[in-house]
């Protein structure tokens, strides 16, 4: 069961470590003009939304109380 919660959840680590590599390479490469291509034309913030998969890949994978409680907290901060 465990092999199935881990092929569960990381398939949104892995989605939001290359959603966040991508949005990384896409905003380095323009050299501080304005992004609207790539994965900018779908989300406005990548590092955000990738470290939102990753955080929920986390908690699938983790499912503790501190886990549960702080995972609001840290898409607030």
């Amino acid at each position: 069961m465990s092999v199935v919660i881990h092929l569960i959840s990381n398939a949104p680590m892995a989605a939001g470590l290359l959603l966040m590599g991508a949005g990384w390479r896409r905003g380095h490469e323009t050299r501080g003009e304005l992004v609207t291509d790539g994965v900018y034309a779908w989300v406005r913030h990548p590092q955000y939304a990738g470290l939102f998969l990753i955080t929920i890949g986390m908690l699938v994978q983790w499912p503790t109380i501190i886990t549960a409680a702080t995972w609001p907290v840290l898409l607030v901060v």
